[in-house]
């Protein structure tokens, strides 16, 4: 997916399309340590949050941004707490895109259930 219909809220909510995103940046990263890892990522966030900023309806976009905002900042701390129970790097790169993956997996899954039940 493109970062246009990632952000497309009818498909997911904006926090799983933040994290899917910065998975994404996990995925393509050529950081060797956790500190660089987190700068790309970092800057990753300032470049969705930017174009949350300039991008899309006014009326809607401060919601919006809170929310991808929340789902960067708890993607940024789950990283950092993986690291500090696995030291290896590599180890905790993998980690994180396995967990992230199941993350967004079951927030996928929980919206379309609770779509589900409201129009029953």
């Amino acid at each position: 997916d493109g970062p246009s219909s990632l952000f497309d809220k009818s498909v997911m909510a904006t926090p799983v399309a933040a994290i899917k995103a910065l998975l994404g940046v996990v995925q393509r990263s050529k950081a060797t340590t956790m500190m660089g890892l987190q700068d790309e990522l970092k800057q990753a966030r300032e470049i969705m949050t930017k174009d949350f900023e300039t991008k899309g309806d006014a009326s809607t976009r401060g919601g919006s941004l809170i929310a991808l905002s929340s789902g960067c900042d708890l993607f940024l701390k789950y990283v950092t707490r993986s690291f500090l129970e696995l030291p290896d790097f590599e180890a905790c790169r993998q980690e994180v895109l396995e967990r992230g993956e199941r993350f967004a997996g079951v927030s996928l899954a929980a919206r379309d259930r609770i779509a589900q039940v409201a129009a029953d």
